[in-house]
């Protein structure tokens, strides 16, 4: 898995990410008070897909 074969949307000032690889793993993590990133939980996922706002995207290690 590189950055080349993937897609990334980052969310609400990075707060949240949306990574998925071209052999369809994805996954979405959010920022903790430390700035490290850990899985989102399932609330925190459907927040992402519904309302948070996406202010960066890149495919293909390109940015869209």
């Amino acid at each position: 898995m590189t950055r080349k074969h993937s897609e990334v949307k980052v969310y609400d000032d990075g707060k949240y990410i949306y990574v998925r690889f071209s052999n369809n793993n994805e996954g979405y993590l959010k920022r903790d008070s430390d700035g490290n990133y850990g899985l989102a939980n399932y609330e925190e996922e459907q927040y992402v897909k519904e309302d948070a706002k996406l202010v960066y995207t890149e495919k293909n290690g390109k940015p869209q």
